[in-house]
């Protein structure tokens, strides 16, 4: 379970040497001790990890990314199945990333689709700020995404979610480079220590600096 949170931290922020290092490293124990639902999560973070890093490089045509929407779809339907739904929701917003990049915004909305409505039946809404920004990605509708991507930052602020509230900022300021959208990447700074280091910061510090 530390093996999992510690993944998630490093796929969340782009650290995905280490990432990868970790979910090595669960394989091996899993095997070890012969914990077989631990063995089939560390396979697909095994799988997740090089997906992440070929989207990060702009490879969007990488034999990765179908390989790890395959093996991520399993381990959702797997834990619906069995009852076992805990942060399934994030693994929700990681296969519709994949799908968006794919080229299957159809099939990536009904993935965040699937991750917001669980979040609704079980009160985990840790990802749904993530969920919406990723199903924004999927409309058509310009009005569609701004309004999706509204809610994924209205919600990131309200939870204390410096870095989905980043995400979706950016993302609406790609999306209308307005100056109302300026503000609000500013306000999702604003959100983070003076000091900090996360990814995406140095972008949006970059875009605020030069009106």
């Amino acid at each position: 379970n530390l093996r999992y949170i510690q993944i998630w931290i490093c796929v969340e922020s782009g650290r995905l040497d280490r990432a990868g290092e970790l979910a090595a490293d669960m394989l091996q124990r899993a095997d070890h001790y012969g914990f077989d639902q631990w063995t089939a999560l560390g396979a697909t973070f095994a799988v997740l990890v090089p997906a992440a890093a070929a989207l990060a490089a702009g490879r969007l045509d990488a034999p990765e990314i179908p390989q790890a929407t395959t093996a991520l779809t399993g381990w959702v339907q797997a834990g619906r199945s069995l009852g076992a739904t805990v942060f399934v929701p994030s693994f929700d917003g990681h296969t519709a990333r994949l799908l968006v990049a794919a080229g299957q915004p159809l099939e990536a909305r009904a993935r965040a689709n699937a991750g917001l409505q669980l979040a609704d039946d079980t009160s985990m809404h840790y990802y749904d700020a993530e969920l919406l920004r990723v199903r924004a990605a999927t409309h058509v509708d310009p009005d569609a995404r701004r309004e999706d991507l509204q809610a994924a930052f209205d919600l990131a602020r309200n939870q204390g979610a410096p870095v989905f509230a980043l995400r979706a900022a950016l993302d609406d300021y790609a999306e209308r480079g307005d100056g109302a959208a300026r503000r609000k990447v500013a306000e999702a700074v604003a959100m983070f220590a003076a000091d900090s280091s996360w990814p995406g910061l140095g972008r949006a510090r970059a875009l605020l600096a030069h009106p």
